[in-house]
């Protein structure tokens, strides 16, 4: 089915795939973006009880060509998101921007456009609450925070602190919430300081506690707004000062809490001025994330905007706001959380077990490729591209060689137990059936079985499948 137009195409059965992103609902049902290799055609494809069939589809434009890198995420409401390009802009650019669309409960005949516009994010997450998170990978492009539950509602935007402020060039592929409410960020780098490519370099970023739960009571559930007004964005600091902002809320009633690099600073603050001074002596030297949450009596949360400032004379940058830092990786990488709040990030053939304190716990598999499941010593991967999760916990892995069979492989690693196993595999052979999908271009079910530019390619044109990057599932 076609999300825009709503007509039903048969086109036969789909290969060839590049995977985009993955979610999980908590029936079991896995949902993948996939695209074919020359940016025609988007899907979106559900694999029930080992049947994988396309549910929806959108054409694209020969200027988008990032085909199958588009996320997909099921949020705390039970309802799945996915980004396929909406209508081509009206500027001669030949642009067609992303697109967030709604699948209540997963049903692709009651689908509708949630969020317009966002141009290009290659990944997306759901948050504990009612937050979806966007990444572009784009270097120094901020994180956008959406609501899930009100259509076009923005909720912030996050800045991921660069290696280098000045040269920025670090890459987002994948974002992962934590139990605690915590956001870890994948993404690498492969230019250094002074502006050299260097081998891939993976950073995993950490945010405390900035997926708040949005509570709600009496009937309240609107949110308190404010804004930082000091210090500002990039400001450098060689003595106290004055971190402020504003704060208010339909009830009149409003909490504020400082945070430096995700953790509380100084105490609550109940009542205006809501201001505090930051000493540069009493920090490490370096970047710092400064921003404040604010909370109104119902318990509803919203963060302010949050602003990157550089302190000079204090104590030596031992640790910072990285969890994992200069890990020679090679990208694209994932990154996911167990339960119990351990990381995991995916290095080629390796899957590194990191505690949430930033110290190697496991590894899985070795630099030695292959396919063969196992415990951590005996498993091998062929070429890790993403993680996710299913709802009890367990890790789940695209597995994808870019070689000899072309197959990318869905495997799973239970953390209870340390063994992987192969789930399925999204092969040419078994094919996946596009026989009723719906099209997000005409907003109708379509049976795509004729003139499929994607299966009159196949296989004569192009021997592989190609999976990428896989974002954080049903949580």
């Amino acid at each position: 089915m076609d999300i825009l137009s709503g007509m039903t195409v048969n086109k036969g059965w789909l290969g060839n795939l590049r995977i985009g992103d993955m979610a999980l609902r908590p029936n079991g049902d896995i949902f993948v973006t996939a695209g074919d290799r020359l940016g025609v055609q988007l899907y979106l494809v559900r694999i029930h009880n080992g049947v994988k069939k396309a549910i929806a589809s959108s054409a694209v434009l020969s200027s988008n060509k990032a085909t199958g890198n588009r996320g997909v995420a099921v949020a705390a409401n039970g309802d799945l998101y996915v980004q396929f390009p909406g209508v081509p802009l009206d500027d001669n650019s030949g642009r067609q921007p992303d697109h967030v669309f709604r699948f209540p409960g997963g049903n692709p005949a009651t689908a509708a456009m949630h969020y317009k516009n966002i141009d290009f994010y290659k990944t997306m997450g759901a948050g504990l609450g009612n937050r979806l998170y966007l990444a572009s990978g784009i270097p120094a492009t901020p994180i956008q925070i959406i609501s899930s539950n009100v259509s076009d509602s923005p909720l912030g935007l996050i800045y991921v602190i660069q290696p280098f402020p000045t040269l920025p060039a670090q890459q987002i592929h994948d974002m992962a919430v934590g139990p605690q409410g915590t956001l870890y960020v994948a993404n690498d780098r492969a230019i250094d300081e002074d502006g050299v490519p260097t081998p891939p370099i993976v950073k995993v970023d950490r945010f405390f506690n900035v997926d708040e739960k949005i509570g709600t009571a009496a009937g309240d559930t609107v949110l308190p707004s404010g804004a930082m007004t000091s210090p500002a964005n990039g400001q450098r600091i060689t003595g106290p000062v004055t971190l402020r902002v504003t704060a208010t809320d339909n009830s009149g009633q409003v909490q504020v809490q400082f945070r430096v690099d995700d953790a509380d600073f100084g105490p609550l603050l109940t009542a205006a001025p809501f201001e505090l001074s930051l000493d540069p002596a009493t920090v490490s030297c370096g970047n710092h994330l400064i921003y404040a949450m604010l909370r109104d009596r119902a318990g509803n949360a919203q963060a302010t905007d949050r602003v990157v400032v550089h302190t000079e004379g204090g104590r030596p940058n031992l640790d910072g706001e990285i969890l994992v830092s200069d890990v020679r990786l090679q990208a694209p990488i994932g990154v996911e959380t167990d339960n119990a709040g351990n990381v995991y990030v995916a290095d080629v053939s390796r899957i590194l077990k990191i505690s949430a304190l930033g110290d190697l716990m496991t590894v899985y598999g070795s630099t030695i490729a292959g396919l063969q499941n196992g415990d951590p010593a005996t498993v091998r991967f062929l070429r890790l591209k993403g993680l996710g999760k299913t709802a009890d916990g367990k890790i789940l892995i695209v597995d994808d060689a870019e070689s000899g069979d072309g197959v990318p492989y869905i495997r799973r690693l239970d953390p209870a137990t340390g063994f992987t196993t192969t789930l399925i595999g999204l092969d040419d052979t078994a094919g996946i059936d596009v026989s009723d999908a719906y099209n997000v271009s005409s907003g109708v079910f379509e049976d795509l079985i004729g003139g499929n530019p994607i299966c009159s390619f196949i296989p004569c044109d192009f021997g592989v499948n190609e999976a990428f990057d896989v974002a954080s599932a049903e949580r």
